[in-house]
């Protein structure tokens, strides 16, 4: 960066003069220093009736750029164009819009899955970061195939409730359990039969998913 004018000067007493600091492009000011002291990110300083010598130091300091993004259903912040000092680090939280949930998170083309805040550490270069939401059900059953224990996660938006039923090949109901909350993990011990089974889960007696799951010796 610079300062306007630069160098050193020989000032009139009583006088004063002013000085204007412009960082270059990928820096910004990160502190002026008069005469030892601090005062912050300016832009200028004024020397108002000068008596005495002076010293005008400005620091300037490496930027990098940040940009923040997000799809309908939800929003990050900040969002848009952060410029982030070289070595710092920065935190951003993403929140879903109500009926909504967090899909994934994209860091540098990079998923880092549904997490609700991320934080660069250390920046020393250019960075994305974009927040996906999505309004349906996710449900996954593992492991499958499975023996005496089946685990379900449901990843919903907002506080929905589930039931689960799973059937046989004959479309008859060998398990059923009720309300279980969205956006959980459920250990589930099945003591049934080995063999191949469907698993449906519905919430206000609509069917929002069905997987196939085996039950193995």
């Amino acid at each position: 960066g610079s300062i306007s004018p630069g160098g050193e000067h020989m000032v009139n007493y009583g006088t004063d003069l002013s000085f204007v600091f412009s960082a270059d492009a990928g820096y910004q000011i990160d502190d002026v220093i008069v005469d030892g002291q601090s005062l912050g990110k300016i832009s200028d300083y004024n020397f108002h009736c000068v008596s005495d010598d002076h010293v005008l130091n400005v620091i300037f300091k490496k930027v990098y750029k940040i940009t923040a993004e997000s799809s309908t259903g939800g929003s990050i912040d900040p969002e848009g164009m952060i410029l982030v000092p070289e070595s710092s680090s920065y935190d951003f939280t993403i929140s879903p819009e109500p009926g909504y949930r967090i899909q994934e998170v994209v860091v540098d083309g990079l998923s880092v899955g549904d997490t609700e805040r991320y934080t660069f550490d250390d920046v020393i270069s250019d960075h994305s970061i974009k927040a996906f939401f999505t309004n349906s059900v996710a449900v996954k059953a593992f492991p499958n195939p499975f023996g005496e224990l089946l685990n379900l996660e449901i990843k919903s938006p907002g506080e929905l409730k589930f039931d689960l039923y799973i059937e046989n090949l004959a479309n008859k109901t060998v398990f059923h359990l009720a309300e279980i909350p969205g956006n959980s993990l459920t250990h589930i011990n099945l003591n049934i039969p080995p063999g191949l089974y469907i698993l449906k889960l519905c919430t206000n007696g609509k069917p929002v998913s069905a997987l196939k799951v085996l039950k193995h010796d």
